[in-house]
C-alpha cells in the first residue's frame, strides 16, 4: 500500500484552492489539476508499506506525538519546474507550529524504523501537475495576491493512495486528533 501522513482541508479552504487551481489551468496550454477531494497538506511521505506491524509502528508513531491545534494561512501561488513542465502550488506563510509538527511526526517515525526524504520540508499545496502556462501569463499568475485564508489544523491523517478505476484516489485509514496541550499554554503566560 503506498502511504502517506497529511493534513486534510475543510470545504471552504477546498473552495478557494479550487479557484485558484482554475486560474491556472485557464493560461495553461496543458496540465493536470488536483482533484478537489485529493486537496491536502502532505506531512510525510513513506512510499510503499505492507503489513499490519507497520501500518501499527505508523499508529503508534502518530500516537505518541503532543501537539495542539493550531492553524496556518495560504499565501500566493509558487512553481516546480524540471523537463519543461512544471508543478504549481499553493504557498503557505511562514508557520512554526506547522513546522515542528512535521519535525516532530518525522523524528517519531524515524524511530520507528521509517526512512524518511532527507530533503528539507517545503509545505505547499499542489493545485496542478504537468502543466505548461502560457509564457506571457505565468509572472501575471504567480505575482497576483490573493486575500488571506486561515487553515484550521486539528487533526493529523494517514492517508492511503490507489488508483481505482483509472483514478488517483486518497484514502483516510486513521486519524490522530491534536489535544489541547496545558503545558504550552504555561509557556504563552
Amino acid at each position: 500500500m503506498r502511504l502517506f501522513i497529511a493534513i486534510l482541508l475543510p470545504e471552504e479552504v477546498k473552495n478557494e484552492l479550487c479557484r485558484r487551481r482554475d486560474l491556472i489551468l485557464k493560461d495553461a496550454s496543458r496540465g493536470n489539476g488536483t482533484q478537489r477531494e485529493n486537496l491536502h497538506l502532505t506531512l510525510a511521505f513513506l512510499g510503499e508499506v505492507s503489513g499490519t506491524g507497520r501500518i501499527q509502528k505508523i499508529k503508534s508513531a502518530m500516537n505518541r506525538m503532543e501537539a495542539s491545534p493550531f492553524a496556518f494561512s495560504l499565501g500566493g501561488l509558487g512553481r516546480f519546474s524540471g523537463n519543461g513542465e512544471s508543478l504549481y502550488f499553493n504557498r503557505l506563510l511562514s508557520c512554526p507550529d506547522l513546522m515542528k509538527l512535521q519535525e516532530e511526526l518525522s523524528q517519531q517515525l524515524q524511530e520507528e524504523g521509517f526512512v524518511l526524504e532527507k530533503r528539507k520540508f517545503k509545505p505547499h499545496l499542489t493545485l496542478s501537475r504537468r502543466t505548461v502556462l502560457f509564457p506571457e501569463k505565468e509572472q501575471q499568475l504567480l505575482g497576483q495576491r490573493f486575500s488571506p485564508l486561515k487553515v484550521p489544523v486539528t487533526e493529523i491523517c494517514l492517508m492511503k493512495s490507489e488508483r481505482l478505476y483509472g483514478k488517483l484516489t486518497y484514502t483516510k485509514l486513521y486519524g490522530k486528533t491534536l489535544v489541547f496541550q496545558e503545558n504550552r499554554q504555561e509557556e504563552e503566560t
